[in-house]
């Protein structure tokens, strides 16, 4: 059913063969900005709320958005 090479590994695009310089795709782009709205966000709600309990806030949710943000790879 499935064919051998059907299914590879993704290929690393900072390979020696490779001379041209990459350039990031829209969707990295999209991706970037969506993060950044999202942490924007949560620094607006932390201006707003200078308490422990603010900054405790914050924390609870920044930490998941900047994990998840990191974790993920360039598409």
């Amino acid at each position: 059913m499935l064919r051998k090479g059907l299914i590879r590994p993704p290929r690393l695009r900072t390979e020696a063969g490779e001379d041209r310089e990459r350039h990031a795709t829209w969707l990295e782009l999209f991706y970037d900005l969506v993060f950044v709205a999202a942490i924007s966000q949560l620094a607006g709600n932390l201006n707003k709320d200078y308490s422990l309990l603010g900054i405790l806030h914050f924390s609870i949710l920044f930490v998941p958005v900047w994990w998840r943000g990191s974790a993920t790879p360039s598409i």
